[in-house]
C-alpha cells in the first residue's frame, strides 16, 4: 500500500470513535514481556512506531484500521516532538550545571559539542557558536573536535561555502561528525540525492549514519523507504544503540568515562514523523472529519510546520454535537481570540476545551491575568478527575506557557498516575513532566527514573538516560 492512499478507504464511523481513540493512548494495562520473550511489535499500546510500521506493511486496510493508522502516526510524531524537546532541555539544563552551577567551566569537550548541536538544531545559531568558542577545538575526542568545527562552519557568515569546503576537504572523519555535516549540508541546500548514494554504499553501520541515511533519502521525497531506514529498537528489550562517542570528565578529583549521545538522532526521527504525518493526511477521505480533527490536534501541538492547517476548511459557528467537529471549532473559535469567553463556555468536550486553552496561551501575546486563569485552573481540576490524556497534555503544556516551569511541575504531577510508568501513562505526558522538572535540582532522582521508564519503551532515548545519570552524578553534592 502506498503511504499517501493510506487514507482512500475511511468511511463515516460512529460519532466520538475518533477522539476516544486518539485521547485515550497509552493506557496499557497488559502484561509486559521482553522482545525476546515473544512480544510482537505493536502489541504495546506505547509502541506507535511498531504499529504503524504494520500496518503500512499491509496491502489493503479497514475503514477502522485506516483511521488507526492516522491516529497511531499522530500520536508517534506528537510524542517524538515532546522527547525531542525534553532531550534538548536536558542537554541546555546539564550544561548550565557543568558550566557553572554544579561545576565551573567543568563541561567536557563531549557536553559542549552535544549542547552546540542542540542549540543549532533548534535553530539557536548565535547559541551554538558561543558554545563552539568554549570548546574551542580543545577535546581530547576526535568526534567533539570535528562536531564543533563542522558547526562553527554552518553559523558562519558564508555558511554554504564554508561547508562545501569542509565536504571537498575530506577533513571530517568521524562518523558522529559526518552524519551531521550530511543534515547541516542538505538543509543548506546541498543535492539530497548525491548523499543517499554515497551513504547508502558505506560498510560503517553506526546508528547516527543510518539516521544521516534516513535524513538524505526523506528530503528526496522518498518518505517510505526513509521511514524503513530509520534505526529500529523494540520496547522491552535489550537492544540499544552505541553511544556517538566516549568522554574523560572530571568531577572534583574523580575521572570517569561518559557516553556522548548526540541530538541529532531524535531531530531525524521527528522530522520524518512530520513528513510521514503530512503524506497521510494528504490522502483521500471520505470523510473530511476525521481528518480534520487529527489535523486540528497536530496543528495546536505545533507540528503545523509539516500539516496543514485544519481552520481554512472549518467555521466557527454554533457548537457541534459531533466531538470531532467539536476539535476544530474550538481551534477556530480560539484563532479568533481570548475574548469569546461565552463561546468557550459552550464547549462540551474536555479535549476540545484544552485545546482552546492550549491555543490561547501559546498565541495570544498579553493573555490577561483573572478569567483565563481562573478557567485554566478549573480545567486542571476536572482533568484529574477524568482520565483523557489528550487532555491532560494539552493542559500541562498551557501550564508550562503560563507558569513556568517549576509552577507547572507542582500542579501538573497531579495528573500522573503514581507509578510513573509508560505502562500507565501517557509517555508523551512524562515527556512534559520529566521537562518541566528539570529547573528544579531536587528532582533529578524523579526526573532521571522517568527517562529510565521512557528509554524501556523508546530504546533510542537511552542518550536521555546516559546524560541524567551523569547530570545526577555531577550535581550530587549540590
Amino acid at each position: 500500500m502506498e503511504i499517501g492512499k493510506a487514507g482512500s478507504h475511511i468511511y463515516s464511523i460512529m460519532c466520538g470513535v475518533l477522539i476516544a481513540a486518539a485521547v485515550m493512548s497509552s493506557c496499557s494495562r497488559k502484561d509486559e514481556k521482553t522482545a525476546t520473550g515473544g512480544l510482537s511489535r505493536g502489541a504495546l499500546e506505547s509502541d506507535f512506531a511498531g504499529k504503524v510500521s504494520a500496518m503500512l506493511g499491509n496491502d489493503t486496510l479497514s475503514a477502522v484500521d485506516s483511521v488507526r493508522l492516522l491516529q497511531y502516526a499522530y500520536q508517534m510524531t506528537a510524542c517524538d516532538a515532546q522527547l525531542y524537546k525534553l532531550q534538548n532541555s536536558l542537554l541546555y539544563s546539564y550544561f548550565d550545571a557543568c558550566n557553572r552551577r554544579c561545576e565551573t567551566n567543568g563541561c567536557s569537550g563531549g557536553d559542549l559539542a552535544a549542547t552546540a548541536m542542540a542549540y543549532y538544531l533548534d535553530g539557536k545559531a548565535d547559541s551554538a557558536r558561543a558554545v563552539c568558542e568554549k570548546a574551542d577545538g580543545g577535546s581530547n575526542s576526535a568526534e567533539a573536535n570535528e562536531i564543533v568545527g563542522v558547526l562553527e562552519a554552518a553559523t558562519g557568515d558564508r555558511a554554504p561555502e564554508a561547508i562545501t569546503s569542509l565536504i571537498e576537504r575530506g577533513h571530517i572523519k568521524t562518523a558522529a561528525a559526518r552524519a551531521l555535516l550530511t543534515v547541516v549540508s542538505i538543509d543548506l541546500g546541498a543535492p539530497t540525492g548525491e548523499w543517499a548514494r554515497k551513504l547508502a554504499g558505506e560498510n560503517d553501520r553506526s546508528a547516527d549514519l543510518q539516521y544521516a541515511l534516513a535524513y538524505s533519502l526523506a528530503e528526496t521525497g522518498n518518505i517510505g523507504k526513509a521511514w524503513r531506514a530509520l534505526p529500529d529498537f523494540p520496547p522491552l528489550s535489550r537492544a540499544f544503540p552505541e553511544p556517538s562517542f566516549s568522554d574523560k570528565i572530571t568531577v572534583s578529583d574523580t575521572v570517569f568515562t561518559q557516553k556522548i549521545y548526540l541530538p541529532l538522532g531524535l531531530y531525524v526521527r521527528m522530522r520524518i514523523d512530520q513528513l510521514l504525518l503530512k503524506e497521510l493526511f494528504s490522502g483521500e477521505f471520505s470523510n473530511e472529519v476525521d481528518l480534520r480533527a487529527l489535523q486540528a490536534l497536530s496543528f495546536a501541538k505545533g507540528l503545523a510546520s509539516q500539516v496543514a492547517d485544519p481552520m481554512a476548511a472549518t467555521q466557527a459557528s454554533a457548537v457541534p454535537s459531533d466531538p470531532r467537529e467539536e476539535v476544530c471549532y474550538s481551534l477556530n473559535l480560539a484563532a479568533i481570540g481570548y475574548a469569546d469567553y461565552e463561546g468557550y463556555r459552550a464547549i462540551k468536550h474536555p479535549v476540545s476545551r484544552a485545546l482552546f486553552l492550549k491555543y490561547i496561551m501559546d498565541h495570544s501575546s498579553s493573555v490577561p491575568e483573572g478569567i483565563w486563569d481562573t478557567l485554566l485552573i478549573s480545567e486542571i481540576n476536572n482533568a484529574r478527575v477524568q482520565v483523557i490524556w489528550e487532555s491532560r497534555i494539552m493542559l500541562s503544556e498551557a501550564l508550562l506557557t503560563r507558569l513556568g516551569p517549576q509552577e507547572a511541575f507542582r500542579i501538573i504531577g497531579n495528573f500522573g498516575i503514581s507509578d510513573l510508568s509508560v505502562r500507565n501513562n501517557s509517555p508523551e505526558w512524562l515527556a512534559i513532566y520529566a521537562r518541566s522538572g528539570l529547573e528544579d535540582a531536587s528532582q533529578l532522582s524523579l526526573i532521571t527514573q522517568i527517562i529510565f521508564n521512557l528509554s524501556q519503551h523508546y530504546p533510542y532515548t537511552i542518550g536521555l538516560y546516559e546524560l541524567s545519570q551523569s547530570y545526577n552524578h555531577l550535581c550530587k553534592y549540590y
